[in-house]
């Protein structure tokens, strides 16, 4: 059962994420043999240093302490529940439920959690319910922070920390569009990452039981991100990619190793496109109906079938 629903996580994950747009990006220029993009790793350098150390984060009630954050989700076992759910990677968060049940202005109790080892094993958890709730582009470098820093052994589910990515792309703001367009080059996600990507034992950490496919996965992460951001010269970089890997595929007779995950990403474009670039109605979609509904747009996309046949788009 546990593998069922891992796969089922797993396809999840393939089946979401993209934008659209057809708006030239200055000073951008991504190729199919060295992919590069603007970013500013300046601005990714800071962010993570401004929250680095003992962290003073406000809230209508003042300063958040440890003490205060802990007695608050005690008081709370309804959130409680939530994020220290062991099997919430496979099952999933419901997208109303937790913004219906975390006041926005209780955020900066989980900015606290996600630094308290006692919660370590709910982190990723911890990070995907701060995504799903905030909007406030000034949460990006909390997530930030926790992506890039080195958990150690303390890490509990790799696929959880990759993708605060694809929440700071719906978070949105700035930051967020030089953190991601760094991130889904190769060299920029081995940067972001570099505090701790070499360090892990793969072989306890699978199914990324190397680096190449750990970058390989940041990148699928902030090519969702960049599509959750809702803006056309994000959307333009994904689109760009896209067809840059579908034309080495068919030269190559054989996909690349990111062509499937932009395609997801461009089947959730079309579908903001077709819902007022609305990032919540996707949200909104259960797990199950995030598949079939991004499947349909994702159709559009395929070009070559397993045996490396190029097949008729859909238009």
């Amino acid at each position: 059962m546990v593998i069922k629903r891992q796969k089922t996580l797993k396809s999840i994950h393939f089946i979401i994420f993209i934008f659209l747009a057809a708006i030239c990006i200055p000073n951008l220029s991504i190729s199919a043999g060295n992919e590069t993009g603007t970013s500013s790793g300046v601005i990714i350098d800071k962010l993570a240093d401004d929250i680095s150390g003992e962290i003073s984060i406000q809230d209508s009630n003042g300063t958040v302490s440890l003490e205060q954050a802990r007695t608050w989700i005690a008081q709370h076992p309804e959130i409680r529940r939530i994020i220290t759910f062991e099997r919430f990677r496979f099952g999933g968060l419901n997208y109303n439920s937790i913004n219906t049940l975390l006041p926005k202005d209780k955020l900066p109790v989980l900015y606290r959690l996600l630094d308290d080892e006692q919660y370590a094993p709910y982190w990723p958890n911890i990070s995907t319910v701060i995504g799903y709730v905030s909007d406030d582009p000034n949460t990006v470098s909390v997530l930030l922070n926790y992506f890039k820093r080195d958990d150690g052994e303390k890490l509990s589910w790799m696929t959880g920390k990759i993708w605060t990515l694809a929440y700071i792309g719906k978070i949105g703001g700035d930051a967020a569009d030089s953190i991601l367009r760094k991130a889904i080059t190769k060299e920029g996600a081995r940067e972001l990452a570099k505090d701790w990507l070499d360090e892990q034992l793969w072989q306890e950490k699978r199914p990324y039981n190397n680096t190449d496919k750990v970058i390989l996965e940041i990148r699928n992460a902030a090519s969702k991100g960049l599509i959750y951001t809702c803006k056309p010269e994000n959307w333009k970089i994904v689109e760009d990619l896209y067809n840059q890997h579908k034309e080495t595929s068919i030269k190559n007779g054989r996909k690349t190793d990111i062509v499937s995950h932009l395609m997801d990403a461009m089947g959730i474009r079309d579908f903001l496109v077709d819902n007022n670039n609305d990032i919540k109605a996707f949200y909104r979609l259960s797990p199950e109906r995030q598949i079939s509904v991004i499947s349909s747009y994702y159709k559009k996309y395929r070009f070559m079938d397993y045996t490396g046949r190029v097949i008729q788009q859909e238009n």
